[in-house]
């Protein structure tokens, strides 16, 4: 009976955390959603998914790959406190992502990414969540971010 009770348990909790978030996969409005602006031309999103929890909607979760554009490359790196981690193989991949990362997000080992972390904004209150994944091969850009 107590097994029971806890699978009974687990289904609950399950329902109601993924019934407390909305997620946008590859949504066009997603860089909307983040920034508060339209996308820039010059950026050309790949992949994006934003997650806020409906209760409280200042908490959140993106990800974003990005062709390689050095205008938003020069952004990130110059309005920003940025430092490069220095051997990002030797991090477990967990601790540089907010979340469950999607299976399109920096897919390949960490040795094949120049790998920042911080704040992309100055002014952000919340530091040291925003990560950027610079593939060393393609140039494609990866960044994700989290408030929670």
């Amino acid at each position: 009976m107590e097994r029971g009770k806890k699978r009974i348990f687990v289904l609950l909790i399950t329902i109601v955390i993924s019934g407390c978030t909305s997620t946008w996969e590859d949504d066009d409005s997603n860089w909307q959603r983040i920034y508060n602006q339209q996308k820039p031309e010059y950026v050309k999103i790949i992949h994006s998914r934003y997650t806020r929890l409906k209760l409280l909607n200042t908490e959140f979760w993106y990800f974003f790959e990005t062709t390689y554009n050095s205008k938003i490359l020069n952004l990130m790196l110059s309005n920003g406190d940025l430092v490069q981690v220095k051997n990002p193989s030797a991090i477990e991949r967990s601790k540089l992502c907010p979340a469950l990362c999607p299976i399109w997000f920096a897919p390949e080992p960490l040795a094949n990414y120049e790998v920042w972390t911080g704040s992309w904004k100055k002014t952000s209150k919340h530091k040291g969540y925003f990560k950027l994944f610079i593939d060393k091969e393609k140039k494609y850009l990866f960044w994700c971010d989290s408030n929670i």
